[in-house]
């Protein structure tokens, strides 16, 4: 059965998370101060796969983002931080 989830993303660089399969990828949101992923997946389904996701704030390093694809900028604090995700 497929179902959409949320991922709550820790405040870090880079972080892997495992999700079940087969699955989509949505979009990424605020939500009460946190970074959350949205995924369509199959919560039947007992195979996962690691997703790695990096969070760049504006104006950081973004130079080791090749082959990551552009999930959405979030904006925490009324907007005094944007948070821009990338996911592989």
């Amino acid at each position: 059965m497929m179902v959409i989830y949320k991922y709550v993303l820790k405040a870090t660089d880079t972080q892997v998370i495992p999700i079940p399969c087969p699955n989509r990828i949505l979009s990424v949101a605020e939500q009460h101060g946190n970074v959350v992923v949205y995924a369509n997946v199959d919560i039947a389904s007992t195979k996962m796969k690691d997703y790695t996701f990096q969070i760049r704030g504006t104006g950081h390093n973004a130079d080791d983002l090749d082959g990551y694809k552009f999930l959405g900028t979030v904006k925490l604090h009324g907007g005094d931080l944007m948070f821009h995700v990338f996911y592989l």
